[in-house]
């Protein structure tokens, strides 16, 4: 069984994909750890990114800046389309593999843009995770050195919780109160649609 996870940054994808990994022996596949694997110096997806938004996204060692390559495609929609477009190219090819390499296991993709990406297709079903924005705040204020303002930038970029109801029937709203209750039930929804055990 394959279960695609996505949501608007904050919203506890990666909380919600290990706690599905944890009850259905699960192996997750966390599309930002291959987006930061892809971005080292030399990789072809590294070359495409410096070909786009040039040298002064880069740190002194030429590693990709992440902060000052997000305050630009928060800020203007074309780099944001352009970047999206290019990790389409080089990242959903990546994810596809890693999936067709995984035998006799059930598969969670955390990808935050699932859809967009056409990769819910590979999914038995697909689960999309939201939150208030005070609560997607207040975790990304926490995990990130950000500023607030770069965050709300982000956020206001991002699909809204309707795009999300629009294209999936499973929905878990996660405001920190009984998530893996919530969790459970729509496993068993899925379970039960599915007839898995």
């Amino acid at each position: 069984m394959i279960i695609g996870i996505t949501g608007s940054s904050g919203s506890g994808k990666t909380t919600v994909a290990k706690i599905i990994a944890e009850k259905i022996n699960g192996e997750i596949i966390d599309a930002d750890k291959i987006v930061k694997e892809e971005q080292k110096i030399g990789k072809p997806y590294y070359g495409e990114i410096v070909c786009l938004f040039g040298k002064n996204i880069l740190c002194e060692n030429c590693e990709i800046n992440r902060k000052a390559l997000a305050e630009t495609i928060f800020s203007y929609d074309s780099k944001r389309e352009a970047i999206n477009k290019t990790t389409k190219k080089y990242i959903v090819p990546k994810i596809v593999e890693a999936v067709n390499s995984i035998k006799d296991k059930n598969i969670i993709l955390d990808v935050p843009l699932l859809f967009e990406s056409s990769l819910d297709t590979l999914c038995d079903a697909n689960i999309a995770i939201i939150a208030n924005t005070e609560t997607k705040l207040k975790r990304l204020t926490l995990r990130e050195k950000n500023n607030e303002s770069l965050i709300k930038k982000r956020l206001s970029v991002q699909p809204k919780d309707e795009f999300y109801k629009t294209k999936t029937e499973y929905i878990i709203e996660n405001n920190n109160e009984k998530l893996e209750e919530k969790v459970e039930e729509v496993l068993r929804k899925i379970c039960l649609k599915l007839g898995k055990n």
